[in-house]
């Protein structure tokens, strides 16, 4: 008779010994290892993201800066340049130029500032006429008119002003008022 070949068995189906608690020890020692080097894999990461959003913090902060002084820059220029026109319109008057002449380049340089304030979006708030708003008009005076409408500005003594929507300063008024101290 022959003999017949033993089968053999892959490890996986080959019974193991019962683990021991060493063993046990030793695979929960390992998950800690995993689980530690994991976790400090993750601690890294999270500063290095840290680092790179204080960077990215201090490189707009930066940036924004710029911007600021550049446009600081490009209002203080046009200012320069207004400020030498004036400067021309008072040396002319000094030197004892026509009168209309002089007048006549004020008001060259009055237009040339209503241009630059409609470029920067400033514009003037109307009072004369209006019922007083307290968000854009400061009533300094009041006005007895008996004929008048009570709380209606009967005169603007200082111009007000907006940027876009915002106030920038209210235009200081004179309010009529039907009697006196009413």
């Amino acid at each position: 008779m022959s003999e017949e070949p033993v089968p053999v068995l892959p490890d996986a189906l080959v019974e193991t010994e019962k683990p021991t608690r060493d063993s046990e020890l030793d695979v929960l020692r390992e998950a800690a290892d995993i689980s530690r080097k994991a976790a400090d894999n993750l601690s890294d990461q999270l500063k290095r993201l840290t680092a790179d959003f204080e960077a990215f913090r201090r490189r707009v902060d930066r940036e924004k800066q710029e911007r600021f002084e550049h446009g600081r820059e490009e209002v203080l220029l046009e200012i320069v340049g207004l400020w030498d026109n004036l400067e021309q319109a008072l040396a002319a008057a000094r030197a004892g130029a026509d009168l209309k002449a002089v007048v006549t380049g004020l008001e060259l340089i009055q237009q040339s500032f209503e241009q630059f304030f409609r470029r920067a979006g400033v514009s003037p708030i109307v009072a004369v006429g209006q019922a007083v708003n307290p968000d854009l008009h400061e009533v300094l005076e009041h006005e007895v008119r008996p004929d008048g409408e009570d709380g209606v500005i009967v005169a603007e003594l200082k111009r007000g002003y907006r940027l876009g929507l915002r106030v920038l300063r209210p235009a200081m008024v004179k309010v009529a008022r039907k009697t006196q101290g009413g």
